[in-house]
């Protein structure tokens, strides 16, 4: 009776990845059939830019509309409006969206 192929692979876990040292271990299981593969590819820079261009704009957009209406008190504001951005390559692209709209 056939029987599937399944290879274990014990890996060290980095020290500092989601809070655990590295003295921390994972087991994975890779069926050695072909096709059987799962992705876990992250997007890429480009598709993530893509994907979210339209709201880094609309937020840019935004936080300019309240420059009139706060003067002086403007830019700390905007500095914390960014601070508080998630996840950061979003904020980048709110800053970059600023910038090229002021």
């Amino acid at each position: 009776m056939p029987t599937r192929s399944m290879k274990l692979t014990w890996m060290r876990i980095d020290e500092g990845r989601n809070g655990r040292t590295g003295r921390d271990y994972a087991c994975s299981a890779a069926h050695e059939e072909k096709g059987n593969s799962v992705s876990t590819k992250k997007p890429s820079r480009a598709d993530y830019h893509r994907e979210h261009q339209a709201r880094a704009e609309a937020e840019a957009q935004r936080l300019l509309a309240r420059k009139a209406e706060l003067q002086g008190r403007w830019l700390p504001w905007v500095a914390q409006e960014l601070y508080q951005l998630s996840p950061p390559e979003f904020a980048n692209m709110v800053r970059r969206e600023l910038q090229r709209l002021a």
